[in-house]
């Protein structure tokens, strides 16, 4: 049978994801990874070209996708921040043109200047703008004049909570209708198997007891003086023993954590492990007894709901998105006031019944958040700017 014009299949919309920023050992990476895994199987009416680092090619997540219909895979060498930023202004347009694109996701604030393709951006917060003392001078200022174009250009804003999209329209002056809130998911891992988790979690720290946990990069934002200082107030009230534990990477502007820590004296019941595997990470955190966030601002917090999913009761303070995602799963306190974080952290650690009431509010609350779910309201905007 001949083949009319009218049975001729049109090809799928070309959607360029950059993802350059998806080995950073931090959420924004951590929502890159999340999001090429699971965009190809939810959008499959779209073919999709992910830019991505070339040291991230023996990634699992890149085997998994890689040979999916719709996919193909870019990798390119902008190792460091300057070759990066070159390729995302220079390279990666004239790329999107060539492919003949019809929209570009960039992942993680900034997209180029000088785009003639549709685009689409996510901002994950706008702590360049409400704390810029939380940041280096250089990252502070590419993200002030970045994003702000990056927005301004974009056919479409995605944010991660309604407190970060508030923040946009107010302070960027972005129309309410032009921000979409994608709340995300929390960190996926299975945790250490049951036969070692005991015996590895007492090794790393050097303890068997109690102890209270944080989980984020060392900077500013994440308040870790003031936590150090309400944890040696806590540790005067408290009649158990309890050490804290600090996972993360270490960031930028961290003298004053340091100083804080030497001139408290607490050095011996502070433990900090550096970045940790994802799957040692939730065991630590399914062990612990009590899970704290003390951040000046969160844009999300993926590790709140990680800490909700896992059975671990909550301390986090009243700012940014925190409240918005930990509802009434856990107590809150004013992030800038040592005593209300002390008594926090002291009343949960001395009331089970109330730590056990949360935890289960907790668990129920977790299920809300999904990278599956992020990943469809993604799909769905593509599919209103471009399918319409």
């Amino acid at each position: 049978m001949p083949f009319k014009a009218e049975d001729r299949i049109e090809p799928l919309p070309e959607v360029v994801i950059n993802a350059l920023q998806v080995g950073n050992r931090s959420g924004t990476g951590y929502y890159c990874q999340k999001l090429i895994k699971h965009l190809p199987s939810i959008g499959t009416d779209f073919r999709f070209c992910m830019v991505l680092p070339d040291s991230f090619r023996p990634s699992p997540i890149c085997r998994i996708i890689e040979p999916l219909p719709n996919v193909r895979l870019l990798f390119v060498k902008a190792n460091g921040q300057l070759r990066r930023i070159a390729f995302e202004q220079i390279i990666l347009p004239r790329l999107a043109k060539r492919l003949g694109a019809a929209l570009l996701h960039s992942l993680a604030f900034v997209a180029p200047l000088r785009l003639t393709t549709r685009s689409v951006v996510t901002v994950h917060d706008l702590a360049y703008r409400l704390f810029p003392e939380t940041l280096t001078r250089f990252r502070r200022l590419y993200l002030e004049m970045g994003t702000k174009q990056a927005m301004r250009k974009a056919s479409r804003i995605i944010t991660v909570s309604e407190a970060v999209k508030t923040d946009i329209v107010h302070e960027a002056g972005i129309p309410h209708g032009d921000v979409v809130v994608t709340h995300e998911g929390g960190f996926e891992a299975r945790g250490l198997s049951p036969r070692v988790e005991d015996q590895y979690i007492n090794r790393l720290l050097s303890w068997e007891g109690e102890y209270i946990l944080f989980i984020g990069t060392m900077e500013p934002r994440k308040n870790l003086p003031r936590l150090l200082s309400a944890f040696a107030l806590f540790k005067q009230q408290y009649n158990g023993r309890c050490k804290l534990v600090i996972v993360g990477r270490k960031g930028w502007l961290t003298e004053e954590t340091a100083q804080r820590l030497s001139r408290l004296g607490i050095a011996g019941d502070v433990l900090m492990t550096g970045f940790l595997p994802s799957d040692v990470v939730f065991s630590l955190m399914r062990k612990a007894s009590l899970f704290v966030m003390p951040s000046l601002y969160e844009g999300f917090g993926l590790p709140l709901v990680t800490a909700m999913g896992s059975g671990t009761a909550v301390a986090a303070s009243r700012a940014g998105s925190i409240p918005e995602i930990l509802g009434e799963s856990g107590l809150l306190f004013d992030p800038l006031n040592v005593e209300d974080m002390a008594e926090s952290l002291l009343t949960l650690m001395s009331e089970p019944s109330l730590r056990k009431r949360l935890v289960e509010m907790g668990i129920r609350r977790a299920e809300h958040f999904t990278w599956e779910r992020c990943a469809s309201k993604t799909v769905a905007i593509y599919r209103d700017l471009l399918c319409a």
